[in-house]
C-alpha cells in the first residue's frame, strides 16, 4: 500500500501493488497535481506507473505544464506509461467546463498517449480516460458499475503474466515399503568412523550427514 496525504485538511491518494509485483515508488510531487510515480515490472517488461488527481478548481494552464512535467519524467524509466487516476475532465463534451477536456486530450497528445477509457466514469456526468502509450499491450479495459458511489470502477487488464517463483526442491524418503533390517544391515557397513578424522565438530557433522544421506 502506498499513500500521499494531504498536508491540510483529509484526502489524499492510495495505491495498492500486489506483493508479487516488483515496485519502486519515485520522489516526484506535484504541487498542484496530487500524484505519485512508480516503476514497475510485470514479466519480462518494465511500467511506469503514474497515478494522479486533479481538484476541480484548478486551471487548465497550470494543469497542463504539471502533468506534462510529470509525465515526461515517468518516460526515463521505461517506455512503457500507464497513467491512472481521477483528472475530472469531461472528454465527451470537450467545449464544457471551461474546456479541461480538451486540456486533458491535448496533454495526450504531447506526451503520445491513448485513452483506454471510452466510457463514461462518472454517471450522467462525465468520461473518464485511462491515458496509456502500450495499446499493443492492453487485452481489455473498462468501467464496472458498482452501485457504491457515482464514480465507476476502471480497470485494464494487460497481456503480460507475472514471472513464476522459482521452484523450490524438497527431498523426502518414502517409508511405504521402509525395511527395518535391511535399514539396519545398510547402516551397519556405512564408515562412521572417517568422520571423526576432522577436529572440529561441524566438520564431524557435515562429514556423518554425506554418509547417512548417501546410504
Amino acid at each position: 500500500m502506498y499513500r500521499r496525504d494531504r498536508v491540510k485538511g483529509s484526502g489524499g491518494i492510495l495505491l495498492y501493488i500486489k506483493d508479487s509485483i516488483a515496485a519502486s515508488r519515485r520522489n516526484l510531487r506535484g504541487k498542484f497535481v496530487e500524484s505519485m510515480e512508480f516503476k514497475i515490472k510485470i514479466g519480462q517488461r518494465q511500467f511506469a506507473l503514474v497515478t494522479a488527481y486533479k481538484p476541480p478548481e484548478l486551471d487548465n494552464a497550470t494543469f497542463r505544464n504539471e502533468l506534462s512535467q510529470l509525465l515526461d519524467e515517468a518516460t526515463d524509466i521505461p517506455d512503457n506509461v500507464i497513467r491512472i487516476g481521477d483528472l475530472n475532465s469531461d472528454i465527451l463534451h470537450l467545449l464544457d467546463n471551461k474546456k479541461k477536456g480538451q486540456c486533458l486530450l491535448d496533454i495526450c497528445d504531447i506526451c503520445n498517449l491513448d485513452g483506454l477509457i471510452n466510457v463514461p466514469t462518472r454517471r450522467y456526468k462525465t468520461k473518464g480516460s485511462c491515458p496509456k502509450n502500450i495499446p499493443a499491450l492492453i487485452k481489455q479495459s473498462g468501467a464496472i458499475v458498482h452501485g457504491l458511489s457515482d464514480h465507476e470502477l476502471v480497470y485494464t487488464v494487460l497481456k503480460t503474466r507475472l514471472m513464476r517463483p522459482q521452484a523450490q526442491i524438497i527431498i523426502r524418503r518414502s517409508l511405504k515399503t521402509f525395511d527395518l533390517a535391511a535399514f539396519q544391515q545398510d547402516l551397519s557397513i556405512v564408515p562412521f568412523f572417517v568422520s571423526y578424522v576432522f577436529d572440529d565438530p561441524e566438520d564431524v557433522y557435515w562429514c556423518w550427514y554425506k554418509l547417512m544421506i548417501k546410504s
